[in-house]
């Protein structure tokens, strides 16, 4: 799976048991004097959707690996609107842009930090590397995602759809699964922090999933800002046993009003 397809499938996302309010309570404060802290960005982790949205009323912007550009706004509470844009690289190539929402349907409690739901509809002429197959320039995205844990340490997990139109008609791609963590290392304050963060995409094929595609890095995080480092790891062509990184690191840039 090339890079700039995996990017594309995202952009289009702790587990315990029963506790008391009490001890609840305690796991809070001490979560907290840890290491939990308030990163902006508990949207995504780096391509992929978590459980929950941007706060209420603000603005986002985030510029990953230069050509490809995200604005985002929650208007209210639980609901976050998104359109994404991707500059064309060559003078032959061709942009794509997309729009949709994503609304929290079920809110945090305890350590259940959330589920959320998105759709996206994006037109493009260029699909990945079987552009020329390709007639119409309709894409069309749902997921739904749900996310465990605490600030200090979470689990995420991710189930998309895709459908793309040519000229026969609609044609789904394959549903691909999504997992990831995210660990808080440093924390300075309640101002900025560092985070390692792991996310996987498995395809799925003859009815069975396959482990496709890994991201591995680092986001640093302020109060309304955010740096990430990750390296793409992706199955070599005719080896499904062997991982090996791709030829450029995933970087991306986000800012919030």
């Amino acid at each position: 799976m090339s890079l700039y397809k995996t990017a594309l499938l995202a952009a289009l996302a702790l587990a315990a048991g029963p506790i008391s309010e009490s001890q609840a309570q305690m796991s809070d404060s001490s979560s907290a004097a840890a290491g939990g802290g308030s990163d902006p960005v508990k949207n995504r982790l780096f391509l992929m959707s978590t459980g929950s949205v941007i706060d209420e009323h603000k603005f986002s912007f985030t510029d990953s690996e230069l050509f490809f550009l995200q604005l985002g706004y929650a208007p209210i509470s639980r609901f976050q609107l998104s359109f994404s844009y991707f500059v064309p690289l060559f003078e032959t190539s061709e942009a794509f842009w997309s729009a949709g929402g994503k609304v929290q349907a079920i809110a945090p409690s305890g350590y259940f930090q959330g589920l959320a739901a998105g759709c996206d509809f994006g037109l493009f002429s260029r699909i990945f590397d079987i552009s020329s197959s390709i007639t119409s320039e309709i894409l069309r995205s749902v997921n739904l995602a749900a996310s465990f844990g605490r600030e200090a340490a979470k689990i995420h997990v991710n189930a998309a759809q895709l459908l793309y139109s040519i000229s026969s008609g609609s044609v789904p791609f394959p549903t691909y699964m999504q997992a990831g963590t995210e660990i808080q290392i440093f924390k300075s304050g309640e101002k900025a922090g560092t985070k390692i963060i792991v996310e996987t995409i498995f395809d799925r094929a003859e009815n069975h999933l396959s482990l496709s595609t890994v991201f591995a890095g680092l986001r640093f995080w302020g109060k309304s800002s955010c740096g990430e480092f990750a390296w793409p790891f992706s199955r070599s062509f005719g080896n499904n046993n062997v991982f090996k990184p791709v030829e450029c690191p995933y970087i991306s840039f986000c800012f919030l009003i």
